[in-house]
């Protein structure tokens, strides 16, 4: 209940260890400052003003606040080899504030150190771009001055030279900046590597779209298996893994590999029957991989996804997790 006068809005957000503690319509949201991988993918609901029916349902539709940034590059002058590749943000600019009520974001007056991300590492460069970065990397909307791209080209001698640019200095054939870090924006930008500077060679920029209303829909309780995909070439190390521990919800599950799938890409294994499947997944939850070499992996949920299919749960792991 609430008085006519008094304006109700309703929104929702996650995860939900972003909510800022002073204020009821804030969040506080942080880039990590060394794994891009750990940056929250933050999604919000727009808010709801309506004053609807007694006992009916309020409609919530989710969509993403932050940028996604794909980057991909190519070498304009013959074969070429890169040592690091790295995308760096200038102090006191990892914190925002999106106020949930406006649906803007807002500075924020924290001090944070600088962050510096190792996206990869002795690339080879052919006329053929390849990915820099394995999964995008997540940034705030227009801090593109902010965001410097740097790499280290090899040399004749031997020796590395460092190539860099700031994210505001991509500019199109008329000279128009690139507006590359949109809210709920993917972008994916294209770089010819020359001597010494980069040229785009093509950008595209993809509505995130809403979230599916359904994506957390639990799975059914029942008998099943668990699926475990890894998009790599390097199948002899997945063979090893010999069984999975997820812990969510208060609940534990273990299971041993029993079969393997595909050899092939992905690689997939299958595990044994479970009494009760876990009923949903998200970023409190635990996704631990034991190894038959005795070696443990954590998974992160920001580097694994879920679906349900039937009575198996699919989880697509990223082999970047293996590296950790």
């Amino acid at each position: 209940y609430w008085p006519d006068e008094q304006e109700l809005w309703i929104t929702a957000y996650n995860p939900l260890n972003n909510k800022d503690s002073h204020s009821n319509n804030k969040l506080n949201i942080a880039l990590h400052p060394e794994n891009w991988r750990m940056t929250p993918d933050v999604i919000v609901a727009d808010p709801v003003t309506t004053k609807y029916l007694p006992n009916t349902p309020v409609d919530l539709s989710f969509h993403h606040i932050m940028s996604s940034l794909n980057i991909k590059v190519k070498s304009a002058d013959g074969d070429t080899q890169l040592g690091k590749v790295e995308l760096s943000i200038e102090e006191n600019q990892s914190a925002r504030f999106y106020n949930l009520k406006t649906t803007q974001w807002e500075k924020s007056t924290s001090l944070t150190p600088s962050a510096n991300y190792l996206l990869s590492e002795n690339t080879s460069l052919s006329s053929i771009p390849v990915n820099l970065n394995s999964t995008p990397v997540l940034l705030f909307p227009g801090m593109e001055q902010f965001v410097k791209l740097t790499v280290d080209k090899k040399s004749p001698d031997g020796s590395y030279d460092a190539i860099s640019m700031k994210l505001s200095d991509i500019k199109d054939n008329t000279g128009t900046p690139i507006p590359l870090l949109l809210p709920g924006v993917r972008s994916t930008l294209t770089l010819s590597l020359k001597s010494t500077n980069f040229s785009v060679d093509n950008y595209s920029l993809q509505e995130w779209g809403v979230v599916n209303k359904d994506i957390d829909t639990p799975a059914p309780s029942a008998r099943g298996q668990i699926v475990i995909n890894v998009y790599s070439l390097d199948i002899k190390r997945y063979k090893k893994i010999q069984s999975i521990q997820i812990i969510s919800l208060g609940k534990e599950y273990r299971a041993i590999i029993t079969s393997i799938l595909s050899s092939a890409f992905p690689f997939s294994v299958l595990t044994e029957d479970l009494d009760e499947l876990p009923q949903s997944l998200g970023v409190y939850s635990q996704l631990i991989i034991y190894m038959t070499d005795n070696s443990v992996f954590k998974i992160p949920f920001s580097m694994y996804q879920c679906q349900y299919d039937a009575n198996r749960l699919i989880l697509t792991i990223d082999s970047e997790a293996f590296n950790q």
